[in-house]
């Protein structure tokens, strides 16, 4: 299963997903979500089940959602 999260920083929102060595940054947490989930979709489609954790501004845990492969 293909993990991705979105949390916030100092700078901005972070996009992690344990398929690439680097994180992507984004200013906007929404911008930040839309393309996890993109990702998601897209990982989704390939065959891949992929899990998608969001966390809030203040650190708490936001959701998680589940894309199955298709």
């Amino acid at each position: 299963m293909s993990q991705i999260t979105v949390r916030s920083t100092l700078a901005g929102w972070r996009l992690e997903a344990d398929t690439f060595d680097n994180d992507l940054l984004f200013r906007r947490g929404g911008d930040a979500e839309r393309a996890a989930r993109q990702l998601a979709e897209h990982y989704a489609a390939a065959g891949e089940l992929t899990a998608l954790s969001i966390y809030l501004r203040d650190g708490s845990f936001g959701g998680r959602y589940i894309f199955r492969p298709r």
